[in-house]
């Protein structure tokens, strides 16, 4: 289960893997669009686990995915408990989210967070995700910093591969 599939392309590539997936969005474009090109099944609206079961029948999933989704939710705590309860035993949570222990947030956190759409609820670290998703069994399994923004350093960098190399590691 994808929540926030938007137009699916993580449920393609997952069912080319041989996967069942359904998907879950509030745009009725995006659903109309998954639906028509790519068959898979998806439902609109924001999510529920009360939603998702009416949408795809009772079934726990053992997968469920919020790709930059989280930090909307209006209520992150409640969510996670419902997506506990959607999950196969020993089934994964995947998400993605913004990272305020980045770059950015670090060297200036007011900037960071004032720059953040006012449509984010939270912004987590990974010490912050791994504190919120504990209260709701899961465990962290492991991080991974996916964008990297060294042109935000403090200090300006000098042109050339080799200076690129070392924003670029710092950055990481």
């Amino acid at each position: 289960l994808d929540i926030g599939c938007a137009y699916g392309a993580f449920l393609m590539e997952t069912r080319e893997r041989g996967a069942a997936c359904f998907g879950l969005d509030p745009s009725p474009e995006a659903v109309a669009s998954l639906r028509a090109a790519g068959g898979i099944e998806a439902a609109e609206g924001y999510f529920t686990a009360e939603r998702v079961r009416r949408a795809f029948g009772p079934k726990p999933f053992d997968l469920i995915s919020l790709w930059y989704v989280a930090e909307h939710l209006e209520d992150l705590g409640r969510a996670l408990g419902e997506i506990a309860d959607l999950l196969e035993p020993g089934g994964l949570l995947a998400l993605s989210t913004p990272n305020l222990a980045g770059v950015s947030g670090r060297s200036d956190i007011i900037a960071f967070l004032a720059a953040s759409p006012p449509d984010h609820r939270c912004i987590l670290s990974p010490a912050s995700l791994r504190r919120v998703l504990g209260p709701h069994g899961f465990s962290l399994l492991g991080t991974r910093v996916t964008g990297h923004h060294p042109e935000r350093f403090a200090f300006p960098a000098r042109k050339g591969p080799m200076a690129r190399s070392l924003l670029a590691l710092l950055s990481r």
